[in-house]
């Protein structure tokens, strides 16, 4: 895999291959491992620590240095990125009860968002509270078994653009009378314009890849993580 300015690349990778990337359990730092042994279930260990390894291992296969050599460093607000080589390589890293997402640029401005169904219990209150006027019109206009899908599409979208600018889903407040319902989204604040690739993986998850447009076409392509170990 060559990372170019042309090609986004994503990663999606569940359970059946948690036991496969525990194995490089050892590439994680001591805070890593710290945050991981915060989690009761083990499950939820599981997946944390699956999902770094796995964020690890992809990153060292396409900027050919070794896993356990990558520092990270957090924004403002909480986004992380590569301490020493953040110019050539960025990131975002989505979980959910059966799927973990990776997405990887060239270019900065790059957000990810998955969500399992039946995943948010309350999905209908926030879409009351946080969803634009026109959002809320049209998916209540859907037959009954097609709202909770395209609320989960609008959803990942918001989540997928605010952590592609850093903000993160704290920010949401300030998004409630926007529309996330074209797949080309005008940031207000700067005139960025913001792409959205969103699609229903195999096992029945919502996900969106947000990256904000500049001069280059970006083309996804899906990676087998496999691949990188």
């Amino acid at each position: 895999m060559n990372l170019d300015r042309n090609n986004l690349f994503l990663f999606l990778f569940g359970p059946d291959l948690f036991p496969l990337l525990l194995k490089y359990r050892s590439v994680l730092s001591p805070e890593e491992e710290k945050r991981a042994s915060s989690f009761v279930f083990e499950t939820d260990r599981d997946q944390f620590l699956a999902s770094h390894i796995g964020l690890r291992v992809v990153l060292s296969s396409m900027l050919k240095v070794g896993p356990e050599t990558l520092k990270f460093r957090n924004e403002k607000w909480g986004k992380p990125f590569l301490q020493d080589i953040h110019r050539l390589c960025f990131f975002n890293l989505s979980r959910t009860k059966y799927q973990c997402a990776i997405a990887v640029s060239h270019s900065p401005g790059i957000g990810v968002d998955i969500e399992s169904t039946p995943s948010i219990r309350n999905w209908y209150s926030i879409l009351e509270g946080y969803f634009s006027e026109d959002e809320y019109t049209y998916i209540q206009s859907l037959a009954p078994n097609q709202q909770e899908g395209e609320f989960l599409k609008c959803w990942t979208k918001r989540e997928a653009f605010l952590k592609g600018t850093g903000e993160g889903i704290g920010e949401i407040d300030h998004w409630k009378t926007v529309s996330f319902l074209p797949d080309k989204f005008a940031d207000p604040r700067t005139k960025d314009i913001w792409n959205f690739f969103h699609f229903r993986s195999q096992k029945n998850a919502y996900v969106t890849v947000a990256h904000k447009q500049n001069d280059d076409q970006k083309e996804i392509q899906f990676c087998d993580i496999r691949n990188c170990l």
